[in-house]
């Protein structure tokens, strides 16, 4: 029984310090020509596989991790913005379109 006891807490201890090392960053991307959201934006954490996507109001939500420090704004016809997370929770950008 004190196995299954210690066990139980070991599995609950490391996934409280799972989650506590990520965090959320939501926003919104529009476009600099009409301030309108831009549904289907994509939202990746630079220098990885790992990303979203916006709805159809431009609105977005990504958990990533306390390591990441930079989000890649693209959308086609749009010129892609790097932006730095710091220690943001929200970050709105606004895309501009390639001439």
């Amino acid at each position: 029984m004190k196995k299954i006891l210690l066990s139980f807490f070991l599995v609950v201890f490391y996934l409280g310090t799972a989650m506590a090392h990520s965090r959320t960053i939501s926003g919104r991307v529009i476009s600099g020509d009409d301030q309108l959201g831009i549904p289907g934006a994509s939202i990746v954490v630079k220098g990885t596989s790992q990303g979203t996507m916006t709805d159809l109001d431009g609105s977005y939500s990504i958990t990533v991790s306390e390591s990441a420090s930079t989000l890649l704004f693209s959308f086609v016809g749009f010129v892609t913005k790097e932006v730095y997370i710091g220690t943001t929770l929200e970050i709105n950008v606004t895309l501009c379109q390639t001439d």
